[in-house]
């Protein structure tokens, strides 16, 4: 998994062997898409590198470590893990009032 600019968008591309399945495919568990737990995807990726965030004292360094977080050599357990988080903190926080506004 890596980070990748097109354009002026950073986007994050999954290895084919780590794709996991797509929580917006008919019949999976996320009735609402991949476009509403993505929020929890990127709240996980912020908490798992939040010691590292906090550490930086610039915005330009920040922005460089988040374009450039460590995540080439991830495996399966590691985008599971990740993915894990993401329902922990939507179950956690999705019927939230204040939390996330559509």
């Amino acid at each position: 998994m890596e980070g990748r600019k097109s354009g002026k968008k950073q986007t994050l591309h999954f290895e084919p062997r780590l794709n996991p399945p797509a929580p917006d495919r008919p019949g999976t568990a996320e009735p609402e898409g991949f476009s509403h737990f993505h929020l929890y995807v990127c709240a996980a990726f912020l908490v798992r590198w939040r010691k590292e965030i906090l550490e930086e004292r610039d915005f330009q360094g920040l922005m460089l470590l988040l374009q450039n977080l460590p995540t080439m050599h991830w495996g399966n357990e590691e985008v599971s893990v990740l993915l894990a988080e993401a329902y922990r903190l939507k179950f956690a926080f999705a019927d939230a009032p204040n939390h996330y506004k559509r």
